[in-house]
């Protein structure tokens, strides 16, 4: 049995953290699997992966892609992944198409790809993807509880899962160390390798814990960016 939060950033994409903070903060709170899922790059993953063995943590390699009608997570993703040619295939598609294309990217680089929060655009709002249910069903997974989502909102994102008989999968979101596990799912089988957890998703063992609440959402998304600006203001 283990406890997971499969959504975090570092500050190698728009988090405040370190990967080493991110990891004693996980260990501290009795949270065995994290995924480091920053913007665009592996950075994180990389750095994160030189403290986990110490304190036993299983780092699962994400990214976050954003594309025009969704968010996307790609979990469990190679370590040499090409993501310069991601880029360049997304740079001019503003068409559905965008969407196909991450997908089948994640896949050829043997990863998970799960629609994330897709109702918490600007944090209730749903995501455009969601008027195109074929291609939502494409996805591996669909991410029914994100920290930084009203809780109405994540509700909305579960039941979906469970209409379209999808997995789903449980983060915090987080962007401060503080906020890691958050929100957390528990597998009840041990997950001690990628390879158990892309199981545990897979064959829909993943619980929810607990939901998030509205002011825990508002308190993290304002101290973020009160502490983005003023790390700005020491800067200059």
């Amino acid at each position: 049995m283990c406890f997971l939060d499969l959504h975090i950033h570092t500050i190698y994409s728009d988090g405040i953290s370190t990967p080493r903070e991110i990891i004693e903060e996980a260990f501290k709170r009795g949270i065995k699997v994290i995924a480091i899922t920053d913007h665009d790059t592996l950075k994180g993953v990389r750095k994160a992966l030189e403290y986990s063995s110490r304190y036993d943590i299983v780092v699962v390699p994400g990214l976050e892609i954003d594309v025009k009608y969704c968010h996307v997570l790609a979990l469990c993703i190679d370590m040499n992944s090409d993501i310069g040619s991601l880029k360049k295939s997304l740079r001019y598609c503003k068409t559905i198409d965008c969407v196909y294309r991450v997908i089948e990217w994640i896949h050829a680089h043997n990863g998970i790809a799960v629609l994330a929060h897709p109702y918490g655009k600007a944090l209730f709002l749903p995501y455009p993807i969601l008027r195109y249910r074929d291609i939502v069903t494409l996805f591996d997974g669909i991410e029914a509880i994100n920290g930084r989502v009203f809780p109405s909102s994540n509700l909305k994102a579960l039941r979906l899962a469970e209409i379209l008989g999808m997995p789903y999968t449980v983060g915090s979101d987080a962007h401060r160390a503080c906020e890691v596990g958050f929100v957390k799912a528990l597998c009840r089988d041990c997950c001690s390798s990628i390879e158990d957890v892309i199981k545990c998703i897979r064959h829909h063992k993943l619980a929810i814990v607990n939901n998030s609440s509205r002011i825990g959402v508002l308190r993290n998304v304002l101290a973020k960016r009160i502490q983005r600006l003023f790390l700005r203001s020491k800067v200059f």
